[in-house]
C-alpha cells in the first residue's frame, strides 16, 4: 500500500495509468511479454477507517493504443480475476496505455 496524499490537488483530476512498451522483435519471433494485474485498490482514510473508492474490476479503465499497432490489447473483462495485456505475438514496437481518472 502506498500513500499518495502528496500527489493530490483537489483542483485537478487524479489519473492512474499503466504504460506497456513493447520493443520490435530482433529475431523474427515474438518477444513481448504478457502483463497481468491481479489487484488494484484505491482507499480513502477517514478517521482511521479505510473506505474503498475503487478496485481493479470496477475502476472503469480505458485502453488506449498510442502508436496504432494492430496487435496487442488490454483485456478488461469485469468478471475476470485479472486485467491483462496480451501482445498477441506482436513483432512490431508497441505502446499501449491503460488509464483511469478519479
Amino acid at each position: 500500500m502506498a500513500n499518495i496524499q502528496d500527489l493530490i490537488d483537489i483542483s485537478k483530476p487524479l489519473y492512474f495509468a499503466y504504460k506497456y512498451t513493447g520493443l520490435a522483435s530482433t529475431t523474427g519471433a515474438a518477444q513481448q511479454r504478457t502483463w497481468r494485474i491481479y489487484e488494484f485498490n484505491v482507499y480513502n482514510t477517514v478517521q482511521d477507517d479505510l473506505l474503498l473508492v475503487t478496485n481493479r474490476a470496477n475502476a472503469g479503465w480505458r485502453a488506449v493504443n498510442y502508436n496504432g499497432t494492430e496487435k496487442g490489447k488490454w483485456e478488461l473483462t469485469a468478471n475476470s480475476t485479472m486485467i491483462y495485456y496480451n501482445p498477441e505475438s506482436n513483432l512490431l514496437p508497441a505502446e499501449q496505455w491503460l488509464l483511469r481518472r478519479l
